[in-house]
């Protein structure tokens, strides 16, 4: 065999390039997620409140929201924004 392979060079380079070009078209055809697709665990509420001030909104609004949510299952953190005609409040859930 090895006679064989030392005989015929050009041969033996052909089906090389041919097995290496095959390696390569199947290597990239191989699905690679570099960055997989997360959703992360966040709602976001937003409470218009025309013509309310911030004190207002947080008394009336934001409080309540934020008692009613507080019990939730899973909720690791609470952020609440009260300004002038509008309440905001972000929930982050824990993953899973």
């Amino acid at each position: 065999m090895l006679k064989t392979i030392l005989n015929r060079p050009v041969a033996v380079v052909t089906i090389f390039s041919v097995i290496v070009a095959i390696s390569i078209l199947m290597a990239l055809g191989i699905p690679l997620d570099m960055y997989p697709s997360l959703d992360f665990p966040i709602q976001a509420i937003s409470v218009p409140y025309p013509g309310a001030g911030p004190r207002e909104v947080e008394e009336e609004v934001t409080r309540v929201i934020e008692g009613e949510m507080a019990g939730m299952e899973g909720l690791s953190s609470m952020t609440s924004t009260s300004s002038e005609n509008m309440a905001r409040i972000i929930l982050n859930f824990e993953f899973g």
